[in-house]
C-alpha cells in the first residue's frame, strides 16, 4: 500500500547504525582512557558500561535493520522465528541499558 504507508529504507537504516555504534565506540575508548579520581570512578565505570550496552542495544538492531533489508530483496532466510528472537533480544538490551541509565540519572541529580 504505497500510497497510505511510506516505504521502510532499512540500508540507510543499517547504515545509520553503523555510525552510531562506531561513535559510541569512539567514545568508549575515551572513557577507558581516563584515568579519574576516585569519586568519579564509578560514574565513569557506569558510563562505560551504559555506552557498552547501547552498543550492544544498537548492533542488535543493527542485524535486524541488515536482515529485513535482505529479506524486502527477496536475498536471505530471515525466518520470523529468527526475527522474533532478535526482536526479544533486542528488548533485554533496552531493559539493561534503561537499567545502566537510571543509575547514571542519579549521579546527574547528585551533581
Amino acid at each position: 500500500m504505497p500510497l497510505i504507508f511510506k516505504p521502510i529504507d532499512f540500508k540507510q537504516l543499517h547504515s545509520q547504525s553503523s555510525e552510531f555504534i562506531r561513535e559510541l565506540e569512539e567514545h568508549s575508548n575515551h572513557l577507558k582512557e581516563l584515568k579519574p579520581q576516585a569519586a568519579q570512578s564509578e560514574f565513569a565505570n557506569t558510563l562505560s558500561e551504559f555506552c557498552s550496552a547501547l552498543i550492544e542495544t544498537i548492533s542488535l538492531l543493527k542485524e535486524i535493520t541488515y536482515q529485513l533489508d535482505q529479506r524486502s530483496g527477496g536475498m536471505g532466510d530471515y525466518s520470523l522465528s529468527r526475527h522474533n528472537e532478535l526482536v526479544d533480544l533486542y528488548y533485554e538490551s533496552v531493559k539493561r541499558y534503561s537499567s545502566i541509565g537510571f543509575k547514571l540519572n542519579k549521579y546527574i541529580i547528585q551533581v
